[in-house]
């Protein structure tokens, strides 16, 4: 197809996509003329064409023989546009198309790094690829994607929860610098803490933040630095993920770094942070803070942690396998609790973007404050820190009816059994509560 760029009219109006793809060379290809870094073929219906207006790409070919293929180039998805040759198919301009410095190799395995979900055509040629996977095939090839923009706005949009209180936990996480969320499950607060990040930082930018979970084995080698095996046999100093973390923020100043903790409280905290328990502390950032860590050789330069670093942990109010977090910890961390959001307008955004009908909203929000109401009356064996949050229900799904049950049946029920194993008559009228 030879139809220049600057002929492309646009099917649709829509504001760009926050999708990253991969662009694959078409399989049968010698029936499609794309010119790679101006026009690409889709050959897909209609309704398509509002996800993949404005995302980013990466470019693939595959190997002849079925071996790994490469990358080879970064871009844009610009206007969509009917084929004239053929009114049934589509194609794409591409803008701000730029080659990596080096092709880069698909690793083995890194088709799990593709998410599941819907092809966008018939070739199995455009699919969606996780952010963080899409910045380290960008990196790799020498290119570092733009970050899409990301507003205090955009959080409030996707976040349960109103605006003021938004306001006041990103205006507590800036003065304090380590924030913790805790709640019941499923009030989303892994989802949250993320988009905290972003808002404030203006961008969705993957390189700032890091994420890591805690669990009982988790260690200060882990985490600071420890002792590793090395490839000649022997063993080396090395630094584990947060001194790495701490590394790059320090080259980028002037501008805010991310580190996120999943559930804080199920590691060793005394253990895991050692003597950096003193640093995180706000007022001790900085160079003019900085000590020895645990393993440095003598004269080696001393750790500090940046004052542009903030932490985000995330803690499970309903696990009762956990223990209380460290005192010392907790006076060093701001706590805020996320609750259920079934009466929140993005909740009910949420179930109408998976084309829930009202009917079926309304009854979910009436039988799980129900239950909630239940759970937060029993506080002698339960309470409001172990009410279910409304992420059980912001999941896809085809028939509405089934997917509602099997939601039910096989994750709000279970959990509910287990909160009163030994109750019959509570679980018996909670269960009644789910009940048409």
């Amino acid at each position: 197809m030879n139809t220049p760029s600057t002929q492309i009219k646009p099917t649709v109006n829509s504001p760009p996509s926050r999708n990253f793809l991969v662009l694959c060379q078409h399989r049968r290809k010698q029936q499609y003329s794309d010119r790679i870094g101006e026009t690409y073929h889709f050959p897909l219906k209609y309704r398509n064409q509002m996800m993949l207006q404005g995302a980013e790409f990466v470019y693939y070919e595959p190997k002849k023989n079925g071996g790994k293929g490469e990358y080879f180039g970064y871009g844009r998805i610009g206007a969509m546009a009917n084929d004239p040759a053929d009114p049934k198919k589509y194609f794409a301009e591409i803008r701000d198309y730029r080659a990596f410095q080096r092709p880069v190799q698909a690793r083995a395995g890194s088709g799990a790094l593709l998410e599941a979900g819907p092809l966008y055509n018939q070739q199995n040629a455009v699919r969606r690829i996780d952010p963080i996977a899409f910045a380290a095939i960008c990196r790799a090839g020498g290119i570092q994607p733009e970050a899409a923009a990301y507003s205090v706005d955009d959080a409030a949009s996707e976040l349960f929860m109103e605006r003021a209180k938004l306001d006041h936990i990103l205006a507590l996480m800036l003065r304090r610098k380590n924030l913790i969320l805790q709640g019941p499950p499923g009030v989303g607060k892994t989802y949250a803490a993320r988009r905290l990040a972003w808002a404030t930082m203006g961008h969705k930018d993957t390189e700032r933040v890091t994420m890591v979970q805690f669990h009982p084995s988790y260690s200060y080698e882990d985490f600071v630095q420890g002792i590793r095996p090395a490839d000649d046999g022997g063993f080396h100093l090395q630094d584990g993920i947060f001194v790495e973390f701490c590394g790059r923020a320090r080259l980028d100043p002037d501008r805010p770094w991310f580190f996120i903790i999943d559930e804080i409280n199920r590691g060793q905290l005394a253990k895991v942070f050692g003597e950096l328990m003193l640093l995180i502390e706000p007022d001790k950032r900085g160079d003019e803070h900085g000590i020895p860590l645990m393993y440095s050789k003598k004269g080696a330069a001393l750790f500090f942690i940046p004052s542009n670093v903030y932490f985000i942990g995330t803690m499970n109010t309903a696990d009762r396998s956990l223990s209380l977090v460290d005192y010392a910890l907790r006076r060093r961390f701001a706590f805020v609790t996320l609750e259920p959001g079934f009466t929140s307008p993005a909740f009910e955004r949420e179930l109408k973007r998976n084309q829930r009908p009202p009917e079926l909203i309304d009854r979910i929000r009436t039988r799980m404050e129900a239950v909630n109401r239940l759970i937060a009356e029993d506080t002698r064996n339960l309470g409001s820190g172990y009410q279910l949050g409304h992420s059980f229900f912001c999941t896809a799904g085809g028939d509405h009816e089934r997917w509602y049950e099997d939601v039910i049946k096989f994750e709000v029920q279970p959990l509910l059994e287990e909160y009163w194993i030994d109750q019959p008559k509570k679980l018996a009228k909670a269960l009644e509560a789910l009940s048409p």
